[in-house]
């Protein structure tokens, strides 16, 4: 880290946000599941696996990550939406696929 970027990090603010406790379980679990699989490589690297096989592997963790992207933005959004109380249910989680589906277009 270089002397700017050391002081750009001081100067960030810690934010924190409640999730609901079923929310913050799912996406828990999605990362417990990435968490696995990175040590499952590790373990593949130091029995000298084919890189063909580690590449398979990472594959999988990319897009395990993107998927866990996907739904924390989901959660973030239904947040922000929720927020503005002129929406109902059915409309807010319309946008949310929406938005989504959009992200990953873009990804």
């Amino acid at each position: 880290m270089n002397k700017k970027q050391t002081e750009e990090a001081k100067e960030q603010v810690i934010r924190y946000e409640k999730r609901d406790a079923a929310e913050k379980k799912k996406l828990s679990n999605r990362l417990n599941v990435i968490e696995g699989q990175i040590r499952g490589i590790n373990k593949m690297l130091e029995d000298d696996r084919c890189s063909e096989d580690l590449l398979i592997q990472m594959t999988s963790i990319y897009n395990a990550i993107k998927s866990f992207s996907t739904q924390l933005l989901k959660v973030h959004l239904y947040d922000c939406i929720d927020e503005n109380k002129k929406y109902n249910e059915e409309e807010k989680q319309q946008m949310i696929e929406e938005i989504a589906s959009l992200v990953k277009i873009i990804d």
